[in-house]
């Protein structure tokens, strides 16, 4: 091998060390939703992820601060799960904007995380709206493979549900894993749904049953807002985890059954009715 042939190999290598070490140091940073009651304690929450191809190995140990509408709320570090939790109290009702970082001094670099904090009386009735085939025309597994233009909203269901939300507080419950967070949200802006909360499953922290998910995220979310009330959405296990909770039922999908408790409709103009009471 000549001299130019044994430069360019060892550039080729550096190049790659390079990059490699690069992706060893970059991580992905989320911030998750809360909702809270004016004058009580809510728990901020992010996590801190490395970025290795399809790999999301825990970051523990490092130190994030907290803003909520550009304020400095403190800081605090991730533990062996890659969380890192953060209590504070909200005074007013109003929906907030929670904004993460990771510090400067950190061996990561990620983007900075947002989120949202929704603050509101404890007793004003409140929906849980799963989101796909029941806000998005779509499965699970056709959601992951297309982009957000090529998913569409289920007839009516922006309208609706905005309409709804001056009665009610929305809340959507999801089982799409939360890699999918940030790209969802992106979704439901788009398609001008009302900003409401989004609660999304994690893998190793919540039941992979469908059902027992749903049912431990509402009966948790109950805790902090007495009136939830009301789930809508597609499938047998939407039903299960409303019931489990003491919910009236609107499923999406007429059947020739009864079961008390469940409303079956055909589409959002049926929910409307049911819910305006027309």
């Amino acid at each position: 091998m000549n001299k130019k042939n044994i430069l360019i190999v060892i550039l080729i290598l550096y190049r790659f060390n390079h990059l490699f070490a690069e992706a060893q140091r970059s991580a992905k940073l989320v911030a998750y939703d809360s909702i809270v009651v004016p004058g009580q304690e809510v728990i901020l929450s992010a996590k801190l992820e490395k970025k290795i191809l399809f790999f999301r190995p825990d970051v523990k140990g490092e130190k994030l601060f907290f803003y909520i509408d550009n304020k400095n709320m403190g800081e605090s570090v991730t533990d062996n799960d890659g969380f890192a939790y953060l209590p504070c109290t909200i005074i007013k009702p109003g929906i907030f904007e929670l904004t993460v970082k990771v510090s400067t001094a950190s061996e990561f670099f990620s983007d900075t995380a947002s989120a949202k904090i929704f603050c509101s009386d404890k007793k004003k009735p409140t929906i849980i709206v799963d989101i796909d085939h029941t806000v998005a025309d779509v499965s699970w597994l056709g959601y992951i493979t297309r982009s957000n233009i090529k998913v569409k909203p289920l007839k009516n269901a922006p309208e609706i549900l905005q309409k709804l939300s001056k009665k009610y507080n929305i809340i959507f419950v999801t089982k799409r894993e939360d890699v999918f967070l940030r790209k969802t949200k992106d979704w439901l802006k788009m398609y001008k749904f009302p900003d409401a909360p989004v609660f999304f499953w994690d893998w190793g922290n919540y039941p992979i049953s469908s059902a027992k998910y749903k049912s431990e995220r509402i009966k948790k979310l109950k805790q902090i807002w007495k009136n939830i009330s009301i789930g809508i959405g597609d499938r047998d296990t939407d039903i299960e985890a409303y019931l489990e909770n003491g919910m009236k039922v609107i499923k999406i999908g007429k059947e020739n059954k009864i079961i008390p408790n469940v409303t079956f409709v055909s589409d959002w103009e049926e929910i409307g009715n049911s819910l305006f009471g027309k």
